[in-house]
């Protein structure tokens, strides 16, 4: 493996839950390091929605797949309760992240020519995807869906987005850069 590879290997997760991470902190506070907290999703979903950015770009399917069931994994064990309902969300979840970052990176690829700002697209995607996941769960659980509740996951998964967007075009910035220099 070459040394840039190995760059390219950590720089995009690390600087996806960076911007994740900053995001989150930049409205909610210290609120996104506490695990018991809503607000933690930002650490969890900039760290395993950067893992999933890799495996996609390095077109390993069976690399996001085993990504995917890994956090679930992760998810059920921090969560403690085997229920049924809350596995079930913990896969929706995984599904939903996975679905967000395959998006957001098929819009990435159909507007290469952008240079900047890309992650507002990003931003969008999460957003919607995160509030139809979240959608689904309160319909098949309650029954309806609370637009309060709503609005919060869809103000969620769009900073996420913004995070992990904005980790990502960073990330492709820097291994840009790389290949002019090295021309």
């Amino acid at each position: 493996m070459t040394r840039e590879r190995a760059v390219d290997l950590v720089l995009t997760p690390v600087l996806c839950l960076a911007g994740s991470v900053l995001a989150g902190a930049m409205v909610y506070g210290n609120r996104v390091f506490n695990p018991e907290m809503a607000h933690f999703q930002f650490v969890v979903s900039g760290l395993i929605g950067g893992s999933l950015v890799l495996a996609i770009q390095f077109r390993r399917g069976q690399y996001a797949i085993l990504g995917c069931v890994a956090a679930f994994l992760i998810m059920s064990i921090l969560v403690g309760s085997p229920a049924p309902d809350i596995l079930a969300r913990n896969a929706l979840w995984v599904l939903g992240l996975y679905l967000a970052v395959r998006s957001g990176l098929l819009i990435d690829d159909k507007i290469r020519r952008v240079a900047v700002g890309k992650f507002t697209l990003w931003a969008a995607t999460f957003g919607i995807v995160h509030v139809c996941m979240f959608a689904i769960l309160s319909v098949a659980r309650r029954g309806s869906v609370e637009a309060e509740l709503a609005l919060f996951q869809l103000t969620l998964g769009a900073l996420i987005g913004a995070g992990v967007g904005l980790g990502h075009e960073i990330a492709e910035m820097v291994k840009f850069r790389r290949i002019l220099r090295a021309q």
